[in-house]
């Protein structure tokens, strides 16, 4: 056998596989776990993340302001949206100056595409960790100011109150669905 057949046609070592697929189907780029390669890409993107967040969060802050305002929106409302569509924003401003950016496509041609599937699913359980805190502490105020109408007298007692809400807690995490798809 000679050693373009062993090695590939070029005389290189093939290029070892960078996808991973665990048990339950969910594909891994092993590649954004590889810490050199991540620094030479970290570089940049910070970079790029200096030349997105120039001059443009104002203007879009300033016009969704007024368009929440209009629509009747309380002010800790407006700032939430503004925070998370801020973030959207920047975020997608972000990803498409990493998909256009010759730099990173010197690096590795798809290490780009990899890394923004990365930050996007991050994004995602930041995202849906901030909605389920939300949730649970409305419940929860909602649930204590029952429960002190309802039993004035047990509320007062601590043992009792600790009781009711941690059995309440547990009811609520009960009908959180934490089964994912993949």
């Amino acid at each position: 056998m000679t050693l373009s057949k062993v090695n590939g046609e070029d005389g290189l070592a093939p290029t070892p596989p960078f996808n991973f697929i665990t048990p339950s189907k969910l594909m891994i780029d092993l590649r954004t776990y590889d810490n050199q390669l991540l620094e030479r890409c970290l570089a940049v993107i910070n970079q790029l993340r200096q030349e997105v967040h120039d001059n443009w969060f104002e203007d879009f802050k300033n016009s969704l302001y007024i368009d929440l305002k209009r629509a009747g929106k309380p002010n800790d409302e407006i700032k939430n949206v503004i925070c998370a569509r801020g973030l959207k924003e920047y975020a997608s401003r972000l990803f498409e100056a990493m998909r256009t950016n010759e730099d990173l496509h010197a690096i590795n041609p798809t290490i780009a595409e990899a890394l923004i599937q990365e930050a996007t699913f991050s994004l995602a359980v930041t995202e849906s960790k901030a909605d389920l805190c939300d949730s649970w502490l409305a419940h929860e105020v909602t649930t204590e100011a029952r429960l002190q109408r309802d039993h004035p007298i047990l509320w007062c007692i601590l043992p009792w109150r600790k009781q009711q809400l941690s059995k309440i807690k547990e009811a609520f995490m009960q009908v959180v669905d934490y089964s994912f798809p993949f």
